[in-house]
Formats: C-alpha cells, structure tokens, sequence
C-alpha cells in the first residue's frame, strides 16, 4: 500500500515518529529504492 505525502519532510516526521515508537527492534523493507529510502539508508549509516 503506497501512501503519499505533501512533502519529503513529513515523510521524514511520519518516519521519526513510526521508528521511535519500536521497542525491541524495527524491520523495514521497501520494494525498490527511491530518495525516501537513501535518506534512511544515509541515517542508518550515521547510527550504525
């Protein structure tokens, strides 16, 4: 089910918001790229 948003920075606010809500661990998955999931990519790198 694809969603769409206004702009990429309520994507990024709806994202903050559904990732700080996981407890124990997140899994997250995506069919295809796109500047949506290389901007999660780009902060995964910068936590892991």
């Amino acid at each position: 089910m694809q969603y769409q948003y206004n702009t990429p920075e309520e994507e990024a606010r709806l994202l903050y918001v559904a990732m700080t809500r996981a407890i124990e661990q997140l899994i997250m998955s995506c069919d295809r790229s796109s500047e949506f999931t290389s901007r999660v990519e780009l902060a995964l790198g910068k936590v892991v």
